[in-house]
């Protein structure tokens, strides 16, 4: 498969890319992702601890990256533990990489040498 392919099938193809996308894209669900980052689970609370919303709206945020598939939730009594879903993170930013690495002989250096020939 050459890159051109791999990268239309790791991204632009792939719904599931553009919707975590679309999660990581509001500050706070950013942050969430940070803080998430740093322990292996939270609850709830304690993110709200960090942040100046209201409950229900950091409870709202973290729904939107459990549906990304950023995020993981798990019920453990009557507290949601929330845990980031290291490899679907990890899958994103293998993607976004992508986004900079062009193909041999594309960009300004082989377009330029393609018209002065």
């Amino acid at each position: 498969m050459n890159s051109k392919q791999s990268f239309c099938c790791a991204t632009g193809d792939d719904p599931t890319f553009a919707e975590q996308l679309k999660a990581l894209g509001h500050p706070v669900r950013l942050k969430l992702v940070q803080q998430l980052a740093e322990r292996q689970t939270h609850c709830c609370g304690e993110l709200c601890a960090c942040f100046d919303h209201s409950q229900s709206t950091i409870s709202q945020h973290l729904s939107m990256l459990v549906n990304a598939g950023l995020v993981r939730a798990e019920r453990q009594g009557n507290r949601m533990l929330y845990e980031l879903e290291r490899q679907a993170v990890a899958s994103v930013s293998a993607a976004l990489e992508q986004l900079t690495i062009p193909p041999e002989g594309t960009g300004l250096d082989g377009a330029n040498a393609d018209r002065k020939r």
